[in-house]
């Protein structure tokens, strides 16, 4: 069956060398296209495929096709090709056709995200601590009017204050003792350095004079 596109091939050499394939398009063009109008827009195409050792003649027409099959008969330089019409005709397009993908379920991977991510800004620098003042801490001292300054200002029955800061104020809950007048706040010593807190042990070389 005749059809628009012949196969050339060679059991003594390899068709695709430069040699034979420019053999090929001369005789193309003097047996050929001598006798057909064949145009840019409709042009004949030879290609070569090296890594199958064949040249692919694609003509515009099956009628071209035929007319260089029986023109290479008449033409003894060509004894050691063969030619071969292809089993469909080849429709020359310029655009490109790809296979259609089947029916199929997408699946999208991404990397995992990093540490700090892509987009983080290393020029940018870690915020100073806020400075504002915020609430003072509750205590008798911020709780009594009349507070006065002195390490031992009296406050309420049983608390005093030990340490006054502009920040905040340590006070003392003093615990009851008994006594022949009944129970009274122990004031004896109600000072920083007469109560018993958790500082840090005094070391021997503390009075040590230089």
């Amino acid at each position: 069956m005749a059809t628009n596109t012949l196969i050339i091939t060679s059991d003594k050499k390899d068709v695709t060398q430069g040699e034979t394939a420019d053999q090929v398009r001369k005789f193309l063009e003097s047996q050929v296209l001598t006798r057909y109008s064949v145009t840019r827009a409709d042009a004949m195409q030879l290609v070569a495929l090296p890594s199958l050792q064949r040249l692919i003649l694609v003509c515009p027409s099956v009628e071209i096709a035929q007319e260089a099959m029986t023109a290479k008969a008449r033409h003894p330089d060509l004894e050691s090709l063969q030619f071969r019409f292809s089993v469909a005709d080849t429709t020359l397009d310029s655009r490109k056709q790809y296979l259609k993908l089947p029916p199929k379920q997408s699946m999208f991977l991404v990397s995992p995200p990093t540490s700090p991510p892509p987009e983080f800004d290393y020029s940018r620098l870690e915020e100073t601590p806020n400075r504002e003042k915020g609430l003072a801490p509750v205590s008798h001292h911020s709780q009594t009017s009349a507070a006065q300054p002195a390490e031992q200002a009296l406050l309420s029955t049983g608390h005093y204050v030990l340490l006054e800061t502009p920040r905040a104020s340590i006070t003392l809950d003093c615990c009851t003792r008994d006594t022949d007048a009944g129970d009274e706040p122990a004031t004896d010593h109600v000072s920083v350095s007469g109560v018993r807190t958790g500082m840090p042990p005094r070391s021997i070389f503390d009075d040590v004079e230089d």
